[in-house]
């Protein structure tokens, strides 16, 4: 607010914020709340910016769809939580879907670690592994993948790991 006042030009086109009027209604016995009075269309986004501005609130850019939303719990979020165009799916969703699979393009240990996953994971549902055997291996590769992502390995070994049948 005060680089948006405190910058040159006119004053016509900013918005100017007027006296609100509030009263107070009871809701229940003896509890009370204030009501905005509204004596003017703008009053409804004036008390809206008034209240973000009390509540210290922060809000950010999504990633996503490019729309802003508030920070509140998650100060670092990137992505907001509104409906992206799957209805099911939000935009922090399909944002770190995104990312994962941006991740793993770069990277042919995380490329290939998903591929022997699904082949393994599959395995289960053929009958040519348990479960229990499954999600040992899956522990193990996943030691191995973080390793290799650290630099503590490398590729060649990780991949030379992963074509090792269980």
């Amino acid at each position: 607010m005060n680089r948006f006042y405190g910058g040159s030009g006119s004053n016509s086109s900013r918005f100017s914020f007027q006296p609100l009027q509030f009263r107070y209604a009871q809701v229940e016995e003896g509890i009370f709340t204030e009501v905005l009075e509204v004596q003017r269309l703008l009053d409804i986004p004036d008390f809206f910016v008034r209240e973000c501005l009390r509540r210290e609130l922060r809000f950010r850019m999504c990633k996503n769809c490019g729309r802003y939303f508030a920070l509140s719990r998650n100060k670092n979020a990137e992505y907001c939580e509104r409906p992206f165009s799957v209805p099911t799916k939000t935009c922090k969703e399909i944002g770190a879907l995104t990312q994962w699979e941006r991740k793993k393009a770069d990277s042919p240990g995380l490329k290939a670690y998903t591929r022997e996953y699904k082949q393994h994971f599959a395995w289960i549902r053929y009958g040519k592994t348990t479960e229990e055997t499954f999600y040992q291996w899956a522990e193990l590769a996943k030691l191995n993948r973080d390793a290799c992502l650290r630099g503590e390995i490398t590729i060649e070994a990780f991949l030379e790991w992963l074509k090792l049948d269980m």
